[in-house]
């Protein structure tokens, strides 16, 4: 393990991107505005085949754009990884943007040899405004990511706002190319089983836009859905990570009535951490109703044949 040797070591920022021209500028903006030295950090675009302006909008700013046709997120981060050469590896999602100090409080939070990964705070501008559904996705997606809580180790990099040692990222793998949702959860466990910690500093902050503020009930539930599915997908490939919940087909519909509890109670608990139920109590009802559609959706993946995940 060893210990960065310079200030300003050379990073690599990853951005994978499919049809994002409505925020993709921004993100850009604010990357290429960063108060961290501009030789010593580069930016590196994956297009999964945008059919829109994001790919021209990405050239205009003169970066290096990768184009690879060939869909998923975690096959997409790894083209990135592979296309880069910093000594750390950050990425941020299109539809963020960073401030000015963000690279260089996460690579100032690389304080010692066993930090593999440090993911910072992530803030919705339109809270405020959002619909119920609107504020219950934002805090199932980040509640444990928010900037009121305190630095600490934790067990899980969202990659809209992490950066890794690349030499950790040589010795764990890279991302599973079979997957398109759940992947940073496989490369976290495998980080944290070889040892290393992965640390959230709430200052490292990004303002994430990808929640549409009037998001509706039914594309709620419609996430939850596919959330549920894809979870069993996840842990086909991966039974030693995803391994808690039943899998045989014959013991997982008996078990749906507990997986949904688990679900609802695990997700109220994010709420409770960031004392959450005071001002937003009647997100309650979509969260339980949008547990049942995820252990509902669970189960239903559980009776389908066993395919490939990757074709």
């Amino acid at each position: 393990m060893e210990c960065l040797e310079s200030q300003y070591p050379f990073v690599s920022i990853v951005v994978i991107v499919l049809n994002m021209e409505s925020t993709i500028h921004q993100c850009l903006s604010s990357l290429t505005s960063l108060s961290y030295p501009k030789e010593r950090y580069e930016i590196v675009v994956v297009d999964g085949g945008s059919t829109d302006q994001t790919l021209a909008i990405c050239r205009g700013f003169g970066l290096r754009c990768v184009v690879e046709k060939k869909r998923g997120r975690g096959l997409a981060r790894n083209v990135g990884i592979k296309s880069s050469k910093g000594e750390i590896v950050a990425f941020i999602d299109a539809d963020c943007t960073a401030p000015r100090d963000w690279l260089s409080v996460h690579v100032g939070s690389y304080s010692n040899s066993t930090i593999g990964a440090v993911t910072g705070a992530v803030e919705n501008p339109y809270l405020s405004l959002s619909t119920k559904p609107a504020i219950l996705m934002h805090y199932e997606n980040f509640a444990e990511f928010d900037e009121s809580l305190k630095r600490r180790y934790i067990y899980h990099a969202p990659t809209c706002n992490t950066s890794f040692r690349r030499s950790v990222l040589d010795l764990v793998g890279f991302f599973d190319e079979c997957l398109d949702v759940y992947e940073d959860f496989v490369l976290s466990k495998r980080i944290t089983s070889a040892g290393y910690r992965i640390l959230f500093e709430p200052n490292a902050k990004v303002v994430h836009f990808g929640i549409a503020p009037e998001m509706s009930t039914y594309s709620y539930m419609a996430r939850e859905r596919r959330m549920g599915a894809a979870h069993f997908g996840a842990q086909t490939v991966n039974r030693s990570i995803f391994g808690r919940l039943p899998m045989n087909r014959h013991l997982v519909l008996p078990f749906v009535p507990l997986i949904v509890l688990s679900r609802a109670t695990r997700e109220l608990w994010k709420l409770l951490r960031v004392r959450r139920l005071a001002t937003d109590i009647f997100v309650v009802p979509y969260l339980l109703l949008g547990s049942v559609m995820w252990g509902m959706s669970y189960a239903r993946a559980s009776r389908l044949p066993e395919k490939e995940m990757c074709e």
